[in-house]
């Protein structure tokens, strides 16, 4: 099982309740409030970041530096862009040398990506829509092209009631795995589309001791390919729906604990699906923004996953998810993150124990000049169904170095190498990504 776009896979776990770090050209938190003072822990930035970074994340292979550094709160116009990559995969088709000769191939991808914005007095619009396209030399059969739209809006009725309307489309495609491979019938990745629906309603003001969050969304998944095949995708379309409320109290000017209740409906849409569940956590923990240079958020807790059908075994563990944002200087900052979770199952399993953690460090050594480093690190211990106690473990590296050649126009180079291990000895590959692009947007 490959696993990409962290920085996607993170923002959805917290799911508002840490605003994202899109930065201006320094590293000062930047936060707003109708009347222009701080804000602790209003969801409307977060929201408006996670809809503008799903559109430019939410992809295979998405690199650390891939996120360029934009407050979404403060857009307004019409922001086209265009990125131009080409490079170079050694396993394009991810797999384990040891075994299958292993397929090198250039890689170009074409990314376009248009950021709207607009605002009216503390009230913010959001729409962003990206087409990814990616194209194998050496490997046609893994061409895809991925379409993404997300839009936001939030509304402040007064100091006390804040809303966030998250919408969001996307037509996805996933790389050929081992189980594809496995059947001869399948010659191309999983192709699947869904929709994501949100509301968020904050009720409190700023500077009283305590405030509360309601939130619901709703995500239809539906597939459109290898339905009857090894993959029987026909049994993984799926309606999503969750429930989650959030209590604040404030224990210093900058610090406030928590404590949130979760409830997440798996609705299988197939009658022949068995993975029809609901899923409980509550979590307690922190949030603080001790200083223009340093924020966080840390919950810890407790879930478990309750099966329709009494014949499986339900799954119950620790979960947490933490992050730390620390910008030590103007020209560095340092990110921090870790989860655990449970991820959906499929025909093989009932569901996966999943943990990750990465460290990101992104560094300005001029103007002009930026360079990513992210390392992360993930385990997966698969629960129920044949593959009952199977664990993988990887970890990957990311190398970015970006140069501003002109207003409009960004230059690239990175690096990415990749580590699979599994007990199921296919699972197991590695990789080795290099890459030049070219980013061009009108600001």
């Amino acid at each position: 099982m490959e696993h990409f776009c962290l920085e996607a896979q993170f923002l959805i776990t917290f799911n508002g309740l840490i605003k994202t770090t899109a930065m201006a050209s320094k590293y000062k938190i930047i936060k707003r409030t109708k009347n222009g003072g701080e804000s602790n822990y209003k969801t409307g930035a977060a929201a408006l970041a996670f809809g503008a970074l799903v559109g430019v994340t939410l992809s295979t292979a998405s690199y650390a530096y891939d996120t360029y550094d934009r407050d979404v709160n403060e857009v307004t116009g019409f922001i086209p862009s265009l990125l131009i990559r080409h490079g170079n995969d050694d396993n394009v088709n991810r797999v384990n040398e040891d075994n299958v000769d292993a397929t090198e191939s250039d890689v170009t991808e074409t990314r376009f990506n248009v950021l709207m914005g607009g605002s009216q007095r503390a009230n913010r619009y959001n729409a962003n829509y990206t087409a990814l396209s990616k194209n194998f030399r050496s490997a046609d059969e893994l061409d895809y092209v991925d379409h993404h739209f997300v839009s936001n809006i939030h509304l402040e009725a007064n100091s006390r009631n804040q809303f966030d309307i998250r919408a969001g489309y996307h037509k996805q495609t996933d790389r050929l795995s081992s189980l594809n491979r496995s059947d001869a019938r399948e010659t191309e990745g999983d192709r699947y589309s869904y929709t994501d629906l949100g509301l968020t309603y904050g009720f409190g003001e700023e500077n009283t001791k305590a405030q509360l969050e309601f939130g619901v969304d709703f995500q239809s998944r539906e597939y459109d390919n290898n339905l009857d095949t090894a993959s029987l995708n026909r049994l993984k379309d799926r309606d999503v729906t969750t429930a989650r409320a959030t209590f604040f109290y404030k224990i210093s000017p900058k610090t406030r604990a928590l404590f949130e209740l979760r409830q997440q409906d798996f609705d299988y849409q197939d009658s022949d699906s068995r993975l029809s569940s609901t899923s409980q956590a509550a979590l307690v923990g922190i949030t603080w923004d001790a200083t223009a240079n340093t924020k966080g958020t840390v919950k810890v807790g407790y879930q478990e996953k309750d099966f329709d059908d009494e014949a499986l075994n339900d799954g119950d563990n620790l979960a947490w998810e933490a992050r730390m944002d620390w910008s030590p200087q103007d020209r560095d900052l340092f990110t921090f993150r870790t989860a655990r979770s449970q991820k959906e199952g499929s025909v093989r399993e009932n569901f996966v124990d999943s943990a990750t953690i990465s460290a990101r460090w992104r560094h300005d050594w001029s103007d002009v000049v930026v360079s990513d480093v992210t390392y992360a690190h993930f385990e997966d211990k698969y629960e129920g169904g044949t593959t009952d106690g199977r664990k993988d473990n990887g970890d990957s590296l990311d190398l970015g170095l970006r140069y501003k050649f002109r207003r409009w126009m960004t230059l690239g180079a990175g690096y990415r190498y990749t580590d699979n291990n599994s007990d199921i000895d296919i699972e197991e590959y590695d990789s080795n990504q290099y890459f030049f692009d070219v980013n061009f947007t009108l600001r």
